[in-house]
């Protein structure tokens, strides 16, 4: 199947590489910069991909909102299967985009916009179909995982935490997003759809990050041998959602507790299964990259089996 990535960055050069030998042939790149290694394919109009009938699939790899909804959606309206990794762009589109898929008799796969290389979405999707989901949750954001281990482990203040993580690549340049509980709230609202179902709109859910969190807030927590996580849950009751994202003390008792660095741990509780928890990590050219491949040959071998 030919194939075209929507943005050459972190995670659309991961999936390039991972797709190598594979049936998935990248054919257009589309990106706006110069770059070398990709040059023979690369495109800065997205017409070029989106008037190539022999383009079946398109990657948007790119972030924000727009242009990245307005293309996903053109594609699918087209009958060009979609990938996303696109966390922020979907959970405010969700319900319009897999309607829209369906409508159109091609597939729209996500499963990295939550949890970068962890296969959270696809097993929660799975576990859904044939057991009722009563509450999801976990740490799901490296970068606030990695700032409060730091503080925790180390005794470095928030800022000291804070600049460690973006020297070494784990927060951005402006990591509001991150430490402002945003990015957590993005991908707990589309797994409480595939929890749940419905369409959640993200800025409904009560978020708050870990800005407040201080160095005597730490030691309190040593002291009754707890750390703090950035913990995201939702439940299931009387037919209602309720989510949840706030900085909370965490035992030993508790999976989380054992994060590192920027660890990630997802989990759900089924009627019938029980708990099944997942671990890893959530962000990376390798682990997202490899996720979004997946998701690609995922769809290339359904095609072929259809």
């Amino acid at each position: 199947m030919k194939i075209a990535i929507l943005g050459y960055g972190t995670v659309g050069s991961g999936c390039m590489e991972a797709l190598k030998g594979t049936d998935a042939e990248v054919v257009r790149i589309l990106d706006k910069r110069a770059i070398p290694e990709v040059s023979g394919i690369l495109t800065d109009d997205f017409e070029d991909i989106l008037g190539d009938p022999e383009i079946e699939l398109v990657a948007e790899l790119m972030g924000g909102e727009h242009p990245a909804y307005d293309f996903v959606k053109a594609a699918l309206l087209a009958g060009k299967h979609a990938v996303t990794a696109n966390k922020q762009m979907l959970s405010r589109h969700f319900a319009e985009l897999t309607g829209l898929a369906e409508e159109k008799g091609v597939c729209l796969e996500y499963s990295a916009t939550a949890g970068g290389g962890i296969p959270w979405l696809e097993n929660l999707r799975r576990v859904s179909t044939a057991d009722d989901i009563l509450e999801i949750g976990g740490v799901m954001n490296g970068t606030t995982n990695f700032i409060l281990d730091a503080m925790q482990t180390k005794g470095e203040s928030y800022e000291e935490a804070l600049k460690k993580a973006q020297e070494l690549g784990y927060a951005e340049a402006d990591p509001t997003a991150d430490v402002m509980g945003y990015d957590v709230r993005a991908k707990l609202a589309i797994s409480c759809n595939l929890a749940f179902g419905g369409d959640m709109d993200p800025e409904s859910i009560p978020t708050t990050g870990i800005t407040g969190i201080t160095e005597e807030d730490v030691r309190k927590a040593k002291t009754d041998g707890k750390v703090i996580r950035l913990v995201a849950r939702a439940r299931l009751g009387n037919g209602l959602i309720y989510p949840d994202i706030s900085p909370q003390l965490v035992g030993p008792d508790s999976p989380m507790y054992m994060l590192s660095g920027p660890e990630n741990l997802f989990y759900l509780i089924g009627e019938k299964c029980g708990t099944l928890s997942f671990r890893g990590f959530g962000a990376g050219k390798g682990p997202t990259g490899v996720n979004v491949a997946a998701d690609i040959l995922k769809i290339v071998n359904s095609v072929r089996k259809d």
